[in-house]
């Protein structure tokens, strides 16, 4: 057939940028998994942090909070403890899914959220 060594020739003169390439790709796959991996971590540990202190929260206020406030933060503390066991056992997409309801039960306690950063204003 006609044309089939010219086109090996060519695959040949390209196969070793095609190696090179495909090396590469690898290589920045692998960085991309760990980079990941490490945001995953550093949620892990914000999300642990936050379920430890509303934890800590509701058991040293529980006497003062009105039955609406213990309700909210105890459904808050939960989700906060599905997401943390979520991230913990690989389940990613569920602790999205998790995270995304934390709204559905209002704000965290005003002592448990950080001040605005100074050097995040504008201006």
């Amino acid at each position: 057939m006609r044309g089939w060594p010219e086109m090996e020739n060519l695959l040949n003169a390209f196969a070793p940028e095609l190696e090179a390439g495909i090396k590469e790709f690898q290589t920045s796959c692998r960085d991309l998994f760990e980079e990941m991996k490490a945001n995953v971590d550093l949620l892990n540990e914000s999300m642990v942090e936050l379920r430890d202190k509303l934890q800590e929260y509701i058991d040293r206020k529980r006497t003062e909070l009105s039955a609406e406030d213990l309700s909210r933060y105890s459904a808050q503390l939960d989700l906060y403890t599905q997401i943390c066991d979520s991230l913990a056992n690989g389940q990613k997409d569920q602790a999205t899914e998790l995270i995304e309801r934390l709204s559905d039960h209002g704000d965290l306690p005003s002592q448990l959220i950080p001040p605005p950063s100074e050097v995040c204003t504008i201006m």
